[in-house]
C-alpha cells in the first residue's frame, strides 16, 4: 500500500490490473472487474445485461437494499419470491414457478443472493435457470423488446461468501455475471471495494466502460483520434466513476493470499456456534448447509422456532417483536447482532413506490423479518471469544 502511494499513480494502474488478474485466476474465470464497492458491483452487473426498461427480473424479497436498487435504477421490475426458513435462500423450483406463473411479459432474468453466505443447491439452480425453455419466458408477441436474448440470464450476488464453494466449484462462478464485496466485514477486504466476474468478454467490457465514466476501455488503443472523436473522451456507455484506487488494489493483492485461511476460521466459528445452538434446537431453527457446500459464513443466523410459543422477556417487552427483544438482550451482554438485511424489502419506506410484483405470499421472508437476526463469524474472532459469546448467550436463555 505504501508503494502504491509513493508511485503517485492513484487509480487505474498496475496494482488494479494485477488484482483483477489474480481475482480471475483465483476463481478460474476469464474476467474480473474491480470497483469501489459491492453495491457498485451489483449495479455494474445488472447494467451490463442491458435489459430494456420494465423488464421483469426475479429476486428474493428478503433482500439487501442495493441488490434491489441495481434493478430499480436500471428501470427493471423486481418479481419478489420467498426464501426457505432453514437455508435463508430461494429454492430453485421457486424461480421456475415465478417465471411460469407470471403474466406476460415474462421475467427474463434472475438475481440470486447468497444470504449471510449460505447457498442453495447450486447444481440444481444452474440446471433450472439455464434450462428454462425459451417458450417459457419469451415470445415475440409478449415481449418484443427482448427478441435479441438467447437465454434466460442470471446474476449471482456472492458479496457475503467470497471463497466459498459448491461441489468443488467456487460460488461466484455459476451465473452469467457474479459479484462480491470487499467491505471490512466480509471474508477479505480492500478497505472497501467490490468486483464483478464473468466468462463473457462483452459483459466485462461493458462493466469496465460503465465503471470508468462510460468511456471506452483505454487499454490497447492504437489511434488517439477516429473520425471526429478523441478516444480519450469517447463514451459508448452512460456510466459513472465507480473506480477503486491503487491503494485498495494493493491491499487486495495481499488479502487474497490470506483468504482461504480467513474462511477456515469463519467456518470454525460458525461450527462452534452451531454446536452451541444445537443444544437449543427446540427453541431455534438450525441453519441448514447443503452437504455439497463449503461455506464461509458471513454470520450465524439466530431463528426462532415457529412451532414454539414464546413468552416475553419482561412486561415492557410485550410491546416489542421477538427479534427486538432478543437483539437487545444479546447486545446488553456485549454481543453485537444485526437484522437480516432489510427484512422484507417492500416494507422499507424507501421502496413504498417501487413498481414490483411478487410470487406467492412471502410468508417466510415476513417471519424472518420479525423472528431472526445474526451474530458474527468474523475471522478476527478467536475460539476463546466465541466460547465467551456462547456463555453470554446461555445467560440470556437461562434468564
Amino acid at each position: 500500500m505504501r508503494k502504491a502511494i509513493e508511485s503517485g499513480r492513484f487509480w487505474g494502474g498496475p496494482y488494479v490490473e494485477r488484482f483483477e488478474k489474480e481475482l480471475a485466476k483465483y476463481l478460474n474465470v476469464r474476467r474480473a472487474v474491480f470497483c469501489n464497492s459491492g453495491s457498485s458491483a451489483l449495479f455494474l452487473a445488472v447494467s451490463a445485461l442491458h435489459l430494456p426498461k420494465e423488464t421483469k427480473v426475479v429476486t428474493q424479497a428478503l433482500a439487501f437494499p442495493t441488490a434491489v436498487n441495481a434493478l430499480v435504477f436500471n428501470g427493471l421490475k423486481p418479481v419478489f419470491v420467498d426464501v426457505e426458513l432453514d437455508t435463508l435462500n430461494v429454492n430453485p423450483d421457486t424461480v421456475l414457478e415465478a417465471v411460469r406463473q407470471s403474466p406476460p411479459p415474462k421475467p427474463v432474468a434472475y438475481l440470486h443472493t447468497h444470504t449471510i453466505g449460505n447457498c442453495p443447491d447450486m447444481k440444481k439452480m444452474k440446471e433450472v435457470v439455464d434450462g428454462i425453455p425459451e417458450q417459457t419466458w419469451y415470445s415475440t408477441k409478449d415481449n418484443p423488446k427482448v427478441e435479441w436474448l438467447e437465454k434466460f440470464l442470471w446474476i449471482e450476488d456472492a458479496c457475503d461468501n467470497f471463497g466459498s464453494k459448491f461441489a468443488g466449484k467456487h460460488l461466484g462462478t455459476y451465473a452469467d455475471i457474479s459479484c462480491t464485496s470487499f467491505h471490512p466485514a466480509h471474508a477479505m477486504t480492500c478497505g472497501l471495494g467490490g468486483a464483478c466476474f464473468t466468462d463473457n468478454n462483452h459483459y466485462a467490457e461493458r462493466m469496465l466502460m460503465l465503471r470508468d465514466w462510460g468511456r471506452i476501455n483505454q487499454k490497447g488503443l492504437k489511434d488517439r483520434f477516429i473520425g471526429e472523436h478523441d478516444m480519450r473522451y469517447f463514451y459508448p456507455e452512460r456510466g459513472f466513476n465507480m473506480q477503486a484506487t491503487e491503494v485498495m488494489a494493493a491491499m487486495g493483492c495481499v488479502q487474497l493470499t490470506r483468504l482461504d485461511g480467513f474462511n477456515q476460521i469463519r467456518r470454525r466459528n460458525f461450527k462452534m456456534l452451531l454446536d452451541f445452538f444445537s443444544k437449543y434446537k427446540d427453541l431455534f431453527i438450525l441453519p441448514k448447509e447443503h452437504p455439497d457446500a463449503w461455506i464461509s459464513w458471513f454470520g450465524y443466523p439466530v431463528i426462532r422456532n415457529p412451532e414454539l410459543p414464546w413468552s416475553e422477556i419482561d412486561e415492557e417487552a410485550k410491546k416489542k417483536t421477538w427479534r427486538q427483544q432478543f437483539m437487545e438482550a444479546f447486545e446488553e451482554k456485549g454481543i453485537q447482532c444485526r437484522s437480516i438485511y432489510g427484512g422484507t424489502i417492500t416494507r422499507q419506506p424507501g421502496y413504498r413506490y417501487v413498481d414490483y410484483m411478487q410470487h406467492g405470499d412471502l410468508k417466510n421472508s415476513e417471519y424472518l423479518s420479525k423472528n431472526a437476526f445474526w451474530i458474527g463469524c468474523y475471522h478476527g474472532l478467536s475460539e476463546e471469544q466465541i466460547k465467551q459469546m456462547c456463555e453470554r448467550i446461555e445467560a440470556v436463555l437461562s434468564g
